[in-house]
């Protein structure tokens, strides 16, 4: 008549015995992992406009580093169009990325 139940890893579980703790915990981890947004010179910002430009004329496909969300993406693609007024670039995988944000933009 052995009428023990087994838990699993329940009882393994850790204890909350602070409240709160957790929470502030996640939301340290989460700062730790924001990286901030590096300052361009006037240099990078011709050598970038040189290649958007020589992109955007011979048809070539481009890969663009850009910061979003404290973030640094990458992506691949060809350019369709630069908007002025929205000051994005649109590319063939159908991205909208802000001009001001692109940190890296080589020709592959």
């Amino acid at each position: 008549m052995n009428n023990y139940i087994d838990r699993g890893l329940i009882k393994w579980m850790p204890f909350d015995a602070l409240s709160g703790f957790s929470s502030l915990i996640s939301d340290l981890k989460q700062h730790l992992l924001i990286q901030p947004e590096k300052i361009l010179t006037q240099d990078h910002y011709d050598l970038l406009n040189y290649n958007l430009l020589e992109a955007l004329h011979e048809h070539k496909e481009v890969s663009i580093t850009y910061y979003k969300h404290h973030r640094y993406i990458q992506t691949t693609g060809n350019i369709l169009k630069v908007d002025p007024y929205e000051k994005q670039l649109l590319l063939s995988t159908k991205e909208k990325i802000a001009i001001n944000h692109v940190i890296l933009l080589e020709i592959i």
